[in-house]
């Protein structure tokens, strides 16, 4: 994301900026931090990522640490229907199986466990940011990758935007 992108209001000076380019990758975080502000470029409730500006006199601290490989119920229910319905096949549909096509549910069984293997690598390493400001929360999650060098940079941008808060005053806690 290019500095002349940021959404500056007049009269702003952007101190420092960074954003995530990757190829793999259909949507990518920035962060930018001026002299009134900070500014995020990520995913939420809409479709495609968006800046969000907060004025930086709101920010009442900033916390970054290593993500969990899941950040609620939502999460956690994926994990339990993908292993329950891969033990629910093998348990009640093979005995069951009198027409000798066992290969399918095999082949079912194995495209479960390569999903599970894959958010198994991509889902740890991953690094939580997350932005107090006016008795609210704005978190964000580096997101799932199976390149560790992309969260590891992931990481590094996070760290290198909280650092550019603390020069202005902005209470941050590292983790």
């Amino acid at each position: 994301m290019p500095s002349d992108q940021v959404p500056l209001h007049p009269g702003e000076s952007l101190h420092w900026h960074r954003g995530q380019a990757t190829f793999h990758r259909g949507y990518d975080a920035a962060f930018a931090v001026s002299d009134q502000a900070a500014y995020l470029y990520v995913r939420g409730p809409w479709p495609r990522p968006r800046w969000r500006r907060i004025p930086l006199a709101g920010i009442s601290g900033v916390r970054v640490s290593p993500a969990r490989w899941w950040h609620g119920p939502g999460d956690a229910l994926f994990w339990l229907l993908m292993m329950g319905g891969l033990a629910w096949m093998t348990a009640t549909r093979w005995p069951l199986d009198r027409a000798g096509d066992g290969w399918v549910l095999l082949f079912a069984a194995a495209g479960m466990a390569w999903l599970a293997r894959g958010l198994a690598l991509a889902l740890p390493g991953r690094t939580r940011l997350v932005l107090m400001y006016d008795g609210k929360r704005l978190a964000h999650t580096s997101y799932a990758d199976t390149y560790a060098d992309e969260k590891t940079y992931d990481r590094e941008m996070m760290l290198g935007f909280a650092e550019a808060l603390r020069t202005l005053g902005v209470p941050v806690s590292l983790e």
